[in-house]
């Protein structure tokens, strides 16, 4: 399955494999956020911070 391939990889550093699962998910994403929140510049600023945190992890 190319999606569990993807995260190993992006939990091993590679940086190809987690901007393919970004780009893979940002409408997921924008959903999720866009339920919570109705401003489009706050849902952008969460969803950045989203992504910040998974790269420290």
């Amino acid at each position: 399955m190319e999606l569990e391939f993807l995260v190993k990889r992006a939990q091993k550093g590679n940086e190809e494999a987690f901007i393919k699962l970004i780009e893979m998910h940002k409408k997921l994403m924008y959903s999720v956020a866009k339920s919570m929140i109705d401003n489009d510049e706050d849902i952008a600023d969460l969803i950045q911070e989203t992504i910040l945190k998974a790269i420290k992890i």
